[in-house]
This record gives structure tokens, C-alpha cells and sequence, in this order.
């Protein structure tokens, strides 16, 4: 078999460059040749609805406040949480609150306004809430956030946590 290589090794020259070259050509960026990818400033779709810059936004927003609530700090102190995992984790929240939606799933408002009492008694002492004012002004404000991301991030928070109940 090795006498057969010897005698005809110019013809497993050419096979291997054949071979090299052919990948070079099929395995150079895919998404030039339309096979994936997505167009320049998309965002995405989910569920077969595309993710608008306000609904990322919202989810981003969301995100922050899940992760201060739920590790006393924001994503981008302390550097513990990459661009990437950060990215992963808004697309996941925002999987789970259109998958939410699909199947009805909507919390009322007296389990929202508990909820968001529970939030503000955990920033608080004594089992005392943080007054609404001083969490805005305190807590969101410098962080860009407003009322309106807190109230959304309840709603979904607990939107999520009852979808997960279910199933």
C-alpha cells in the first residue's frame, strides 16, 4: 500500500489541494453567500415576530433590574457579568414574556403593587419599604431608569414566575 502512495503521490498532491482549496472557498463567511446571519442593525426575531430596538430596550431594562434585585449591584459593576451573557440573558427574557403572551398568562395589579412592596422592603431596614421617591431618585435615576421600567420589570418578573408555575 505504501508502494502504491510512493508511485502515485502526485495524485495525493492534487487530492489535498483540491481538498484545501474547497474549503477555503465553502468555509469562508457563510453569511456573504446568504447562508445566515442577519441584516445589519437587526435585532433579531423571536417566535417569528421581529425584536424592535424598544422591546430590546425594555428587555435590557428589565434585565438590570432583575439582576440588582437579585445581586445588590448592576451588571456593569464589578465586571462579574459579560457583554455576551448579558446580551443571552435579555434575548431569554424576552423568549419568556412573548411565550407569556402567547399562552395569556397576565398578573393583576394588586399582586404587582405586593411585589413591588416586597422589592422595596428588601433595599429597606427593618422590614421597612424604601419610600417610592427615594428608590427613583436613589436607585434608577443614576442608572438611566425611570417608574415606568420598574413597573414593567414587575409585571414581567412576575408574568414569568407564573408561566414557570404552570408548567
Amino acid at each position: 500500500m505504501f508502494n502504491l502512495f510512493r508511485k502515485h503521490r502526485w495524485i495525493l498532491i492534487i487530492a489535498l489541494a483540491i481538498t484545501c482549496v474547497s474549503f477555503v472557498f465553502w468555509g469562508a463567511a457563510p453569511a456573504n453567500r446568504g447562508g445566515g446571519g442577519s441584516a445589519p442593525g437587526s435585532l433579531g426575531t423571536i417566535y417569528g415576530k421581529k425584536v424592535t430596538p424598544q422591546e430590546y430596550q425594555n428587555a435590557l431594562a428589565d434585565y438590570k433590574l432583575f439582576y440588582f434585585f437579585h445581586n445588590g449591584n448592576w451588571p456593569e459593576k464589578g465586571g462579574q457579568v459579560s457583554e455576551t451573557d448579558q446580551e443571552r440573558d435579555v434575548y431569554l427574557r424576552l423568549m419568556l414574556i412573548r411565550k407569556a403572551a402567547q399562552l395569556g398568562i397576565h398578573v393583576g395589579d394588586p399582586a404587582i403593587v405586593s411585589a413591588a412592596n416586597q422589592m422595596l422592603r428588601t433595599l429597606g431596614r427593618n422590614n421597612q419599604a424604601v419610600s417610592m421617591d427615594a428608590f427613583v431618585a436613589q436607585v434608577l435615576q443614576p442608572e438611566g431608569l425611570n417608574i415606568n421600567d420598574f413597573d414593567r420589570f414587575v409585571r414581567h418578573d412576575l408574568t414569568i414566575q407564573q408561566m414557570v408555575q404552570t408548567l
